[in-house]
């Protein structure tokens, strides 16, 4: 099935509404997103403290122990979007800051400047998202517990005619060791790691 254009989820979006944090809203009740921001569906807490389905990590059911998975979902529209996210969630239970873990990726395009290309999902809102719409860049820094993930969303993009460049600083990254990406494998149904 397709990513809807726009779905309901209950987290807040920041100030300028076009990016959303995993912050429970105190009212319980759902906020328009867009769909791919969804598809993350970083698991927030309901009223009576349960997590959907995993607490503190994205729930897209790709993961790769390790590493920074990349890939592109298209919604209904046929709008594209850049899914990031680091790491499997259950690797341990700890969340002490010695078991945590750290990625910094810098990000350049072309064809896109002046695109209002931009980071609608924030995993975390104490991680360091540098971001230039009007050029479409920047450097996205991540530190998360070994018991969770990290990630981002950025988009909307355009459906042809652009690129995208991702250097992932692998001197300063702990808890990773390298970056995946993944198609999906038209013949098989499947996703395939690249």
């Amino acid at each position: 099935s397709r990513i809807p254009e726009f779905s309901f989820w209950p987290w807040k979006s920041l100030s300028n509404a076009t990016t959303f944090v995993r912050t429970k809203r105190t009212d319980n009740k759902c906020t328009r997103q867009p769909g791919a921001v969804v598809f993350y569906a970083l698991g927030p807490d309901d009223v009576l403290g349960n997590n959907y389905p995993l607490g503190s990590s994205a729930n897209t059911g790709l993961y790769l122990l390790g590493y920074t998975q990349v890939y592109m979902i298209v919604d209904e529209t046929f709008r594209a979007y850049l899914v990031l996210t680091s790491d499997q969630p259950g690797r341990t239970t700890s969340s002490s800051v010695k078991d945590w873990h750290e990625i910094g990726i810098n990000i350049n395009t072309t064809n896109l400047e002046n695109q209002s290309v931009q980071v609608l999902l924030k995993d975390d809102s104490y991680d360091s998202y540098v971001w230039d719409s009007s050029t479409a860049s920047g450097k996205l820094l991540w530190r998360w517990a070994s018991c969770c993930t990290d990630g981002a969303v950025l988009g909307p993009l355009p459906y042809t005619n652009y690129s995208i460049r991702l250097m992932f600083d692998m001197k300063t990254a702990s808890g990773i060791v390298g970056a995946a990406v993944l198609s999906f494998n038209y013949s098989s149904g499947d996703v395939d790691v690249i």
